[in-house]
């Protein structure tokens, strides 16, 4: 019979683990006093003529001209300029502060297109980061929060629930069509969520730290199936094993192996029940022969039985 092979067809590590983007998620204001009040114009125009990233400036061409919500267009009688310490802001301001339509463009070449409310950025907004990254969604104080899609220069992209600028809960889809559904915590699957990989292999369970940990349910593309504890990414605990053949495995798993008491059932209906160690049968143990209809006690080595207990 031989180990089983469960390590998740080797592929059971995610094929690209999420990093948390913050280019601009700090504190925007640190207003220096340079201030100046210009005549009309649109924001859009005033993008072209100041953005000087060229990265960014051709990403920001290539997208749909930026809806100001609540208003027909970006046109406005008059704008100002504030220098601020994380770059600079173009747009609507009460007394020094961004109140309104406007748009800054960060110190590292990013570019945040929105709405301010007393100095932070509240409602909607789109972001194109100096790295090829863009969001578009929703703001509360400066921070995502609320729905908003993020695209990942390397081909991920989020769409979902935001909370203080980190994922929360929602739908993550990889350059290869694998996607994640579920809920994180601290940019890292956490919590109830299903991963589908492209080949049809699909886990459904609980996550810690981008690893399956707890209970979950896996079902691999030739049809395996593994239903019971995980821990760290790897089978651990009491679980079942299925296989399409019909042989069966119930019992305790450690570290991706059949290791402790178990039950295992083959198709023609004998069946072992005992000890294993590292995925081989080890130790004491009854075997079950359904065409005798006999039970044997027995002990093993290693997987190789070493003598019967009744001879």
């Amino acid at each position: 019979m031989g180990s089983m092979s469960c390590a998740c067809d080797n592929n059971i590590e995610d094929p690209i683990v999420y990093q948390s983007q913050s280019l601009h998620d700090s504190k925007i204001l640190d207003l220096n006093t340079n201030t100046s009040s210009l005549l009309a114009t649109n924001l859009s125009t005033l993008v072209k003529r100041e953005l000087t990233n060229t990265t960014t400036l051709s990403i920001w061409s290539n997208l749909p001209r930026y809806s100001y919500p609540d208003f027909n267009s970006d046109e406005m009688t008059k704008y100002s300029k504030l220098i601020l310490k994380s770059g600079l802001y173009f747009g609507e301001a009460s007394f020094d502060t961004p109140q309104g339509r406007g748009f800054i463009i960060y110190n590292d070449g990013s570019l945040l297109e929105g709405t301010w409310k007393e100095g932070k950025v509240t409602g909607k907004a789109r972001v194109v980061y100096s790295n090829k990254s863009t969001y578009e969604g929703e703001y509360l104080s400066d921070q995502k929060n609320g729905y908003g899609i993020q695209k990942y220069f390397d081909g991920r992209v989020y769409q979902g629930l935001w909370e203080n600028s980190e994922l929360y809960e929602g739908k993550e889809i990889f350059p290869d069509n694998s996607e994640y559904n579920g809920t994180f915590k601290n940019g890292k699957r956490e919590g109830q969520g299903v991963f589908i990989w492209n080949n049809g292999a699909r886990y459904t369970g609980s996550f810690i730290n981008d690893k399956f940990h707890g209970e979950g349910l896996y079902v691999w593309s030739d049809k395996r199936i593994y239903d019971g504890m995980w821990s760290e990414g790897k089978l651990h605990g009491k679980g079942r094993f299925i296989w399409p053949d019909g042989r069966k495995y119930i019992g305790e798993f450690c570290n991706d192996y059949r290791h402790g008491l178990g039950k295992y059932f083959w198709p023609n209906g004998n069946a072992y029940d005992g000890q294993w160690y590292k995925g081989k049968k080890h130790g004491s143990g009854n075997v079950y022969i359904k065409a005798k209809n006999q039970h044997y006690k027995g002990q093993w080595l290693n997987g190789t039985r070493i003598k019967w207990s009744d001879s």
